[in-house]
C-alpha cells in the first residue's frame, strides 16, 4: 500500500485518533431480530472492518424508539436489551484499537406503514406532504411530539454511551425525518418548525444542541445530504441558503465533526452547482468533514491530497503592526493553500482605523489580492469616518473588485453573553435606550454573513455597497411585547436621555468615550436614521431574512431568569 498520500495518515475526530482518514460510512444492513436486536453476526461484521487499528467505523442507521423504526429488521437503541447487545460489539471493536459511533436515527414519512400499524403507529412527518404521488400521505407531528422526539434523540445518545460507543452521528440525511424538517419541498409548517430557513433548520438543529449539552461536542457528529433526491428531497429553491444556515449553526455547537453526501451517487443531478465543495469551504478545517459517495483508491487520495486539504494553523496578524500582514500569506503558500485572492476586512477595535486598514489593502494587493469585502455600518457613507474612508479608497482603486456590508443593528445585541441590553433583559426585565420611538430594522449576523459570503465567493464581483436589514422595523417597545410574549414576563423599554444612558453605560464599567458613542447612535436612531426597509438580503442570497420574532423564538432561553430569581 502506498502510504505517502495524507489519506494515510492520522486524524483526530473528536476524543478519537485516528491512523488514517478511511471511515466506514454508515450502511442499512437489515440484520436484527423483530425486537430490533443485532443479531450475533453483527458483531462480526463490525469486527472485520475494525481490524486495522484506528479505524473509525460509523453504524448502520439505528431506531432511536418503537415509533421511530419504519423498517424490518433494523436495530434500534432505546432498551436494556439494545444496549446489552450493541455493548458486546462496541466490546470487541474497541479490542481491535479502532472507534465506533453510532448513527441516531427516525423514518418519519418514509417508514414501511405495515411496519407501523402493527406496533400502533401512525406515518408521521414534518408536514401531511407525501414523498411522492404513489406514496401514502403523513399526519403533520404536533408541537408535543416535535418536543417527544427530540427527548427520544437525547435519550439514545445518552444510550449509546451506556452501550460503550465512542460517539453518536445524527441522521439528518437522505429523506428521513429531520431532513423531512429541514427541506421546504416537505416541510409545509408555518409555526416555529417551518415557514423560514431557521424554522425549519429548529427541528435537528435543537436535537444537536441537546446532544452536545448532554454528552459533550466531541462525541457529537451530523450527516447531509443536500443535493440528495432520494425520498422527495433536493427540490427547493433556497437550498444552499437552507443547508448553509444549518452548517453555520453546527459549526457555533463545535460539533466533532460534518458528514456530507456527495450529489454524485444520486444519478439524476442536473443542478449545475450540485457539488459539496461550497459547504466543504464554509465549514472550515478547524473540525474534519467526512465525505461519502463514489471514491475509488485514486480520488479519495486526490481528495484530501489536492482539493481540501488538511487542518490549517491561525497565522499572526495585527492591525498596528505592519510587519505582521505578510503572515497570512507566507501561511498559505508554506501550507500549499491556494493563493489568498480574497480578504474580508473587519474594522480593527482602535479610535483612528482607517489608516491601518488603507495601509493593509495596499500591501495585500501587491501580494495578489483581486477582491475585498469591508465589514462597515447602515450609517456610515462613502467618504464618511472610519469605515466610510476605506470605503472610498476601496471605489477608486482600479483593477480591484470590492464589496462593503453596511449592517443596521444586530439582533445579537440582545442576546450575545456579554450584552448589556442581554442582562438588563435577563436580571431586570428591562431594555434601557435613548433611542425614543425610533424604529429599526435589526437584522440577524446569520444573515450579514450569508451576504458576506456571497460577496466574497460569487463569480461576479458585486462591486457596490450592501445596506443590510431585517425584515421589521421595530421600535423598543415594540421589542419589549415580543419579548413579554415568549417569556410570559413583563419586558418595560426605558426611555432615558443620551446623557442618562451614556451615565448608565459607564457605570457598567464601559470606557466614557465608548459609551458617548454609543448614546450618541441612539440620538440618531431617534431622529429616523435607521427608518427604512429594503430587499438586500434576499436579492444577494435568494432567501428573505430572518424576523426578530423568530430570532426571539431561538434565543428566548438566554433571557430566562432561573426558579429562584423568578420567585422572588
Amino acid at each position: 500500500m502506498d502510504d505517502s498520500s495524507s489519506l494515510f495518515k492520522p486524524l483526530q475526530v473528536g476524543r478519537c485518533l485516528l491512523q488514517h482518514k478511511l471511515v466506514l460510512s454508515p450502511m442499512t444492513r437489515f440484520r436484527a431480530d423483530d425486537s430490533a436486536l443485532p443479531l450475533p453476526f453483527v458483531k462480526e461484521y463490525y469486527t472485520q472492518r475494525a481490524s486495522v487499528p484506528g479505524t473509525l467505523l460509523i453504524t448502520e442507521a439505528t431506531a432511536i424508539s418503537p415509533q421511530s423504526k419504519g423498517f424490518p429488521n433494523v436495530p434500534g437503541i432505546w432498551s436494556l436489551k439494545q444496549i446489552r447487545a450493541w455493548r458486546e460489539v462496541v466490546d470487541s471493536v474497541h479490542s481491535k484499537g479502532s472507534y465506533i459511533w453510532l448513527q441516531l436515527w427516525a423514518t418519519g414519512r418514509s417508514a414501511e406503514m405495515e411496519i407501523l400499524a402493527a406496533n400502533g403507529f401512525d406515518l408521521t412527518s414534518s408536514s401531511a406532504v407525501p414523498a411522492g404521488p404513489d406514496e401514502p400521505t403523513p399526519r403533520a407531528l404536533t408541537e408535543t411530539e416535535i418536543e417527544a422526539y427530540i427527548e427520544g434523540y437525547v435519550q439514545a445518545a445518552k444510550n449509546a454511551m451506556l452501550a460503550g460507543f465512542d460517539g453518536v452521528e445524527i441522521h439528518g440525511a437522505n429523506g428521513f425525518l429531520i431532513d423531512q424538517f429541514f427541506q421546504a419541498s416537505c416541510n409545509h409548517r408555518s409555526d416555529g418548525w417551518g415557514g423560514s430557513i431557521q424554522n425549519r433548520a429548529r427541528f435537528g438543529l435543537d436535537i444537536a444542541c441537546r446532544i452536545v449539552d448532554d454528552i459533550g461536542p466531541d462525541r457529537v457528529g451530523m450527516k447531509l445530504s443536500p443535493w440528495s433526491t432520494f425520498q422527495g428531497m433536493g427540490t427547493m429553491s433556497d437550498l444552499v441558503p437552507q443547508f448553509e444556515y444549518v452548517i453555520a449553526r453546527l459549526r457555533e455547537m463545535n460539533v466533532a465533526y460534518l458528514h456530507l453526501a456527495n450529489s454524485r451517487w444520486v444519478e439524476d443531478i442536473t443542478h449545475p452547482d450540485a457539488d459539496n465543495e461550497t459547504f466543504v469551504r464554509m465549514w472550515g478545517k478547524s473540525k474534519p468533514v467526512l465525505l461519502a459517495g463514489g471514491y475509488d483508491a485514486a480520488s479519495a487520495r486526490r481528495v484530501v491530497d489536492e482539493t481540501y486539504e488538511g487542518p490549517y494553523q491561525q497565522a499572526h496578524f495585527d492591525w498596528t503592526k505592519d510587519d505582521t500582514y505578510e503572515s497570512p500569506f507566507t501561511k498559505a503558500s508554506n501550507e500549499r493553500m491556494a493563493p489568498i485572492s480574497a480578504v474580508y476586512l473587519v474594522p480593527p477595535p482602535i479610535f483612528d482605523l482607517a489608516p491601518p486598514m488603507i495601509h493593509f489593502v495596499d500591501f495585500a494587493r501587491q501580494r495578489g489580492v483581486k477582491r475585498f469585502v469591508l465589514l462597515s455600518a447602515s450609517t456610515i457613507e462613502k467618504g464618511g469616518p472610519a469605515m466610510g474612508q476605506v470605503h472610498e479608497h476601496l471605489d477608486l482603486l482600479e483593477g480591484i473588485e470590492y464589496a462593503v456590508l453596511r449592517p443596521t443593528w444586530f439582533m445579537e445585541n440582545f442576546s450575545y453573553p456579554h450584552e448589556l441590553q442581554r442582562i438588563a433583559i435577563k436580571d431586570e426585565s428591562k431594555i434601557y435606550s435613548a433611542a425614543g420611538d425610533g424604529r429599526i430594522p435589526f437584522v440577524s449576523a446569520d444573515d450579514i454573513a450569508r451576504v458576506g459570503f456571497r460577496a466574497l465567493t460569487d463569480e461576479k464581483p458585486h462591486d457596490t455597497d450592501h445596506i443590510i436589514l431585517g425584515p421589521d422595523l421595530l421600535t423598543y417597545d415594540q421589542v419589549a411585547a415580543t419579548l413579554t410574549s415568549l417569556l410570559n414576563r413583563k419586558i418595560t423599554h426605558v426611555k432615558l436621555s443620551e446623557a442618562e444612558l451614556a451615565t448608565r453605560m459607564e457605570s457598567t464599567g464601559m470606557p466614557a468615550e465608548d459609551a458617548k458613542m454609543l448614546a450618541e447612535m441612539d440620538t440618531i436612531i431617534r431622529n429616523g436614521a435607521e427608518d427604512r426597509l429594503n430587499h438586500v438580503v434576499e436579492e444577494v442570497t435568494g432567501t428573505p431574512p430572518q424576523s426578530f420574532y423568530d430570532f426571539a423564538v431561538q434565543e428566548k432561553s438566554g433571557w430566562a431568569q432561573d426558579s429562584i430569581q423568578s420567585s422572588l
